[in-house]
């Protein structure tokens, strides 16, 4: 099979690159050189996100995800995009594309700017395709299965490559070190099984105290059971929680709240003389605090006599129309308006009078008259005036024209007779007009005399009468009720029962004193009256037992019964009675239920349980073998790679790895030969650098199947001595030839002689100085 090396590799604005090209060639070696800082370990981290999308190390961030920032922590430029991408060649000269690409960065501050989540914005291609491409089509191509996974484990060791799960205890260290054995996914099915019976213990353990407490709390309740008694509502028009036909309570507390409530039920029905007086007492209370007095003294009289004030407010408002009618009519005749005297509505109106009765035809006759000859004179007056002054037109246009008229001086210019001289033709016009006028002067004059002796006889009687009426219905209003107390009264009119109901609160020779006092129209001394009646009223308090608490009965008679005594005497005692055992009933049927409701749901969690364990029994068993299998797969080459890396050490030749798989937590070993101490203990922090490479070189040997044939080491010579690091080489170059090796260092002298080994084993090579990158 074909296997893929990397051809070249190119960085666009990623941390401290602005934009590199890095040829591979394909060579069997490339190291990366120059001085830290210069960038060797982000070609490094570029390389992992192609293939494996996020670094290792932000998957373990303890940096906050929900934590916003202004700035990407990768971005060289936050305005431009990130490029990554290289091409890959297998031996036949297939190439192979891939390419990251991620947004430029957020320009405010964004949760997408933090390190643990800006690395998920990448998008993928592949072969450059304009559609992005999925990470199941970059396994496919690669024949590399849970490449996200598995790329750090076969075939990267980071520079900062945590050695420290080797100084952990075994069980910790094999937690750490589990995931690089593979079956992560029989794992997490594993522990979700395992999370499952946890919960379902959980839950049994909570049924199993909840029906402990049921029988603990309710042992009474379900030894002294009565049998199934008939349900009665006690209380109608009222929901409670206990008057209800099924109640579902299974807690002591509200068992014993409902039976106290019960009792307090039993104690106004059993006491309704004291709940009365108590009723009493606070009502004399109210009377006594608060403007209630008052409102009794103003108005109790006029409630308890509405139906008089009613009346007197009825003829009120007909003295008000009376009034206003007559004060119209008095206007009409003040004015002489005979024409709105003349109507059927003020005839109809007079005719109701008795006292004008045989006046009224005179009245009615009179006004006809007066109005006919109005309009008679009207006419003359009219008509006589417009001969005037035609006529004066007429004698003023022939004065005007005279030169064109052919008439003489003496000749009448209407009728063209001539008096033989203008003089005499003027006197009788003159006579003429003397005559027609003296006519109408005599009709006037007969009008005035007609109206005189009708204004100062009929319509002075009829003016008379209303005045005189006015006045009197006037003084009779003056004694009715007026209008706003009336509307007061009205208001209060409700109250009739109510202050009846105080009077009944007191003997009867109390409420005779009592009425003395009220039930005037008119209370001469109201504030006299008010201190009488207070101190009549508070010393004729009902006795009431001190030690009750008059508030808390109050309140129970308003919540249960809403302060009505007819409610109370609706309840017989005996029901009162039936209904307690009929919650007493009630209560252990609940008990009982939720007991064997319980046991049941324990007995399903025993079931679930069992299966749950035979399953997850199984599972490790599968884990476990999968597990030794793969142990003793790379015991051997973990022996061999360390004992090549580290050479004669002092405590021998190579290190064991084993795992103890029976105990609960399992173990996880890595010794000396002939030694049972660990590595930990034993080794320096190069030998455990030098331990990690092993086990990753041991890994990729057995385990990688995928034509990805490279193999990256960040600056692996940075902790390890000249032995250590010259064994390194020597197994890389015999043992992993057919692979690209991808290294770093910082130190001239270890790149020229790792390539010098390779170069003389025959290895194609090349070096990256990143100084000139810069």
């Amino acid at each position: 099979m074909n296997k893929y090396k990397i051809s070249s590799l190119y960085i666009k604005n990623f941390k401290c690159i602005t934009e590199s090209e890095f040829i591979f060639d394909g060579k069997h070696l490339v190291v990366y050189d120059g001085p830290n800082g210069y960038g060797k370990t982000t070609c490094f981290e570029a390389i992992e996100i192609l293939f494996a999308g996020t670094p290792r190390k932000s998957k373990t961030s303890f940096v906050d995800k929900r934590y916003k920032f202004k700035d990407s922590p990768i971005h060289k430029n936050n305005n431009e995009e990130i490029i990554i991408s290289a091409i890959l060649k297998d031996h036949n000269g297939n190439e192979l594309k891939i390419k990251r690409i991620f947004p430029s960065a957020s320009k405010i501050a964004s949760a997408e700017n933090n390190f643990g989540k800006v690395f998920t914005l990448s998008k993928l291609y592949i072969n450059e395709t304009e559609k992005e491409s999925s990470v199941e089509q970059l396994e496919e191509l690669l024949h590399f299965e849970n490449i996200e996974q598995l790329f750090n484990l076969l075939n990267y060791v980071e520079q900062d490559e945590n050695t420290y799960f080797l100084k952990k205890d075994p069980k910790n260290r094999y937690s750490s070190l589990e995931s690089l054995l593979g079956g992560e996914e029989q794992r997490s099915q594993l522990l979700k099984v395992i999370n499952i019976r946890e919960q379902i213990k959980k839950k049994k353990i909570a049924y199993t105290s909840e029906i402990q407490l049921l029988e603990n709390n309710n042992l009474y309740m379900v030894t002294n059971s009565s049998s199934e008694i008939q349900y009665s509502k006690l209380l109608k028009n009222q929901e409670f929680d206990w008057d209800q036909q099924e109640i579902r309570n299974i807690d002591p507390a509200i068992h014993q709240q409902h039976l106290s409530e019960l009792n307090k039920i039993e104690y106004l029905v059993n006491n309704t003389d004291d709940v009365k007086k108590i009723e009493t007492n606070q009502i004399i209370n109210s009377f006594l605090n608060t403007d209630y007095i008052n409102l009794f003294l103003k108005y109790f009289w006029s409630v308890t006599n509405f139906s008089t004030l009613k009346t007197e407010n009825e003829r009120r408002l007909a003295i008000d129309k009376i009034i206003l009618r007559n004060s119209t009519l008095l206007k009409w005749i003040e004015e002489l308006d005979y024409k709105s005297l003349n109507n059927t509505s003020v005839t109809g109106y007079l005719l109701e009078k008795p006292e004008l009765s045989d006046k009224l035809p005179t009245f009615i006759s009179s006004i006809n008259r007066i109005l006919m000859m109005i309009e008679s004179l009207s006419i003359d007056s009219k008509i006589l005036s417009d001969l005037k002054e035609k006529r004066e037109q007429l004698i003023r246009i022939n004065l005007q024209h005279r030169d064109l008229i052919p008439i003489k001086d003496s000749e009448c210019p209407t009728c063209g007779y001539d008096w033989d001289s203008s003089k005499e033709l003027l006197e009788h016009i003159d006579g003429t007009e003397a005559k027609i006028f003296s006519s109408y002067l005599e009709n006037n004059a007969e009008f005035e005399r007609i109206k005189k002796e009708f204004n100062e006889t009929t319509l002075e009687s009829v003016r008379h009468h209303l005045s005189e009426e006015v006045k009197a219905v006037g003084e009779e209003k003056s004694k009715l009720v007026d209008e706003h107390f009336f509307a007061q009264v009205m208001d209060y009119s409700s109250r009739s029962d109510e202050f009846k109901s105080f009077i009944n609160l007191f003997d009867d020779h109390i409420k005779t004193d009592i009425l003395n006092i009220v039930d005037h129209r008119v209370i001469g001394n109201f504030e006299n009256a008010k201190n009488n009646l207070a101190i009549l009223t508070n010393n004729n308090r009902p006795i009431i037992n001190e030690e009750l608490d008059q508030s808390m009965i109050r309140n129970d008679f308003s919540y249960y019964f809403e302060s009505s005594f007819e409610k109370i005497a609706s309840v017989n005692p005996t029901s009162i009675t039936e209904k307690k055992s009929y919650i007493q009933w009630q209560f252990y049927n609940a008990i009982s239920q939720n007991i064997n409701f319980r046991h049941r749901k324990v007995q399903k969690l025993d079931n679930a349980l069992a299966k749950l364990n035979d399953l997850a029994q199984s599972m490790e068993a599968q884990i476990n073998n999968y597990t030794k299998s793969i142990v003793e797969k790379i015991k051997i080459p973990f022996h061999i790679y360390t004992g090549k890396i580290l050479q004669n050490h002092s405590l021998g030749s190579g290190l064991n790895i084993d795992f103890d798989m029976e105990k609960k937590d399992k173990q996880l070993y890595i010794t000396p030969c002939y030694k049972d101490q660990e590595v930990a203990f034993t080794l320096s922090s190069g030998q455990l650098s030098a331990t990690v490479i092993s086990l990753m070189l041991v890994l990729n040997k057995v385990f990688n199947h995928s034509q990805l044939a490279m193999i990256f080491i960040d600056d692996p010579l940075q902790t390890l001595d000249e032995i250590n690091a010259h064994s390194l080489v020597e197994l890389l170059k015999y043992n992993f030839s057919d692979q690209q090796i991808v290294l770093s260092t910082h130190e001239d002298r270890y790149s020229r002689f790792i390539r010098y080994k390779f170069d003389k084993f025959g290895l194609s090579n090349k070096n990256i100085n990143m100084r000139e990158w810069q």
